[in-house]
């Protein structure tokens, strides 16, 4: 007795439109269909399948437990594979029949398994003509977020960091409105530790996420693009709320720091007699500082929401998201040309990383698109490092002043043509050729001279 798995809807029919004897069977963890011995080969010839792997488990038929032979069917063209390179945890062929038997019938090519195990892995790095499932991982960032305790209602069990969306795709939210999962065309990124133990609960929580994929997919185009918008617009209101606390939270601590330095101020008057007229002075500069900046607080979370709204407007800013101290303008793909040779060459879509309080020199660029080996490996632009630093000579103090007075949009425009400029006297700007050229930049439509 054989326990079939893997037989479409499709299969099942038409082999029992030929006569072949199938009945349900399920052992603990896996369903298919029960057949005798006789019937394989004709099974396999029927279907033009063959089988991947077998086991024994225990069944029960006629109402007694028997021991049967397991195979997984595959079919040409549709094959489930799992990359078992980074793969420390169990579960990895329930998650090969859970892709079989739920993403396949959508996507209707090969499918790859792969863990990455808390890396990154670009785009450029996936296997063509394939749809690639991908195991706590993201295209870009580290594991920062916090798992939650469980996802539609199922423990997590997991404590380690997971990814968050990079916002680009699709998110697949759990009903507790976490982002456990990111769908692009052809690859599925989940952003935490889902295949460590391999337990029921990972594989229901796998199971419900590659359901709602599934579900996602046979969604007409309109409703799919219908959710991306409101998800796009849902996440900027909240990061546009979260720019407004983060500005208006740093001119808090300001006053607040104030208001110690004072109290600081007089502590020292009385403690150090010999430094008495100094302490006054800084005593009486702090209150008037201080008196500037309750003065001037008033309106100011407005002007900080047009500040937020002023960003949006800036050409080549796609997207702006604003948090944990940093300001991330996210911006189509940038270009830059090549003054020694008048070549147009595509740098690629960027996250610059504003930091408020100016750490980090105020600013980082991150490359979404490509790193290009140029002065160092992985470079993300011609001067940018692979850290995200550049030498930003004078400009570094233009950012500095632009970052001081909440002049963000400023700063976002300088760092777009910090991007798209270049020096090929520099030791990075003579490899600008190491980056894909692009065609030329379609030159606006003459206007019509007046009658």
């Amino acid at each position: 007795m054989y326990l079939l798995i893997g037989l479409t809807p499709e299969h099942v029919t038409k082999l029992k439109e030929a006569g072949i004897p199938l009945s349900e069977g399920k052992t603990a963890d896996l369903s298919g269909y029960l057949v005798e011995d006789g019937y394989v080969r004709r099974v396999l010839s029927l279907t033009s399948a063959h089988y991947y792997d077998e086991a024994y488990r225990e069944v029960m038929v006629n109402g007694r437990e028997q021991s049967v032979q397991v195979l997984w069917f595959e079919f040409d063209g549709q094959r489930v594979t799992v990359d078992q390179g980074r793969w420390d945890g169990n579960g990895s062929k329930s998650w090969k029949q859970a892709a079989r038997e739920i993403l396949m019938p959508v996507v209707k090519k090969n499918i790859e398994i792969s863990v990455p195990h808390g890396y990154t892995r670009n785009f450029d790095d996936l296997p063509s003509d394939t749809f690639s499932i991908l195991a706590w991982s993201s295209p870009e960032g580290d594991p920062g977020v916090s798992v939650p305790s469980t996802a539609w209602g199922i423990r997590t069990q997991i404590s380690d960091r997971a990814f968050a969306p990079v916002g680009t795709g699709e998110a697949i939210m759990t009903d507790e409105g976490w982002a456990i999962a990111e769908l692009f065309p052809d690859a599925l990124y989940i952003h935490y530790d889902l295949c460590h133990r391999g337990s029921y609960e990972e594989i229901s929580i796998l199971k419900r996420i590659f359901q709602e994929v599934a579900k996602l997919l046979s969604e007409p185009t309109e409703e799919r693009l219908a959710k991306r918008e409101k998800f796009v617009k849902d996440r900027m209101d909240k990061f546009r709320q979260a720019y407004v606390a983060l500005c208006d939270g740093r001119h808090r601590k300001l006053i607040e720091s104030t208001e110690l330095a004072i109290k600081q101020g007089e502590m020292k008057v009385k403690d150090l007699q010999e430094k008495l007229v100094r302490a006054i002075r800084e005593l009486r500069g702090s209150s008037k500082k201080l008196e500037q900046l309750k003065g001037g607080n008033s309106g100011l979370p407005e002007k900080y929401a047009q500040e937020f709204d002023k960003l949006h407007t800036i050409k080549k800013v796609r997207f702006v998201e604003a948090g944990n101290g940093t300001v991330k303008v996210f911006t189509d793909t940038l270009y830059c040309i090549d003054p020694r040779t008048r070549k147009r060459h595509e740098i690629g879509a960027f996250r610059i990383d504003i930091h408020v309080d100016g750490l980090n020199n105020g600013i980082r660029w991150f490359n979404l698109s490509r790193r290009v080996d140029g002065y160092k490996p992985r470079m993300n632009a011609p001067h940018i490092h692979p850290d995200g630093s550049a030498c930003l000579g004078n400009s570094a103090e233009i950012f500095a002043e632009l970052i001081g007075n909440y002049e963000f949009a400023m700063a976002a425009m300088v760092a777009i043509q910090f991007v798209e400029s270049v020096n090929v006297d520099d030791a990075g700007g003579k490899y600008i050729n190491s980056w894909p050229e692009a065609p030329e930049e379609p030159k606006p439509a003459a206007v019509p001279a007046a009658a």
